[in-house]
């Protein structure tokens, strides 16, 4: 149902579906928050997912992905680093390469390009879309001769 409302724009609606739902388990949390990210409200996925951690509900992969991608977004990089650091506590070695992708993203799209590189650079499996956010990033930060010198060493 969430889905649906989400489908048709009707955030409200879905909200308030929501509100209601007497048990909210984690895929509901995860539905209402990827609702508000794929509406365009980041803000409100960011306020949802601190509500989510306040009523002690854990996150998993998705939540995280969902979360780091709305901080991404309007450049949350005090949150985005709180979320990097809980990744870092719950999964320990096991990050998987959705996640460390995500979290470069976020480091890039924040402007902390020193951290995004840092993190590429300790990537196993550099792939093109690790290489285009880390291109992005210098690009959209004004780091044209960065963002030059990476893609030749993209190239090579």
């Amino acid at each position: 149902m969430l889905v649906g409302y989400e489908e048709n724009g009707n955030i409200t609606d879905a909200r308030k579906l929501f509100d209601d739902f007497p048990d909210r388990d984690l895929v509901a949390w995860n539905a209402m928050l990827s609702c508000y990210l794929r509406c365009g409200f980041p803000e409100e996925t960011l306020t949802l997912f601190q509500e989510m951690q306040i009523g002690k509900v854990s996150p998993n992969e998705v939540t995280l992905l969902i979360a780091l991608s709305a901080c991404s977004q309007i450049g949350c990089l005090a949150l985005g680093e709180w979320i990097h650091a809980f990744i870092h506590r719950c999964f320990r070695t096991h990050i998987s390469t959705k996640l460390i992708k995500a979290i470069v993203h976020m480091y890039a799209k924040c402007g902390r390009l020193d951290i995004a590189v840092e993190i590429f650079i300790s990537q196993e499996n550099e792939n093109l879309e690790s290489w285009n956010t880390l291109l992005t990033g210098f690009a959209v930060h004004g780091f044209a001769e960065s963002s030059s010198s990476l893609f030749s060493q993209m190239i090579k």
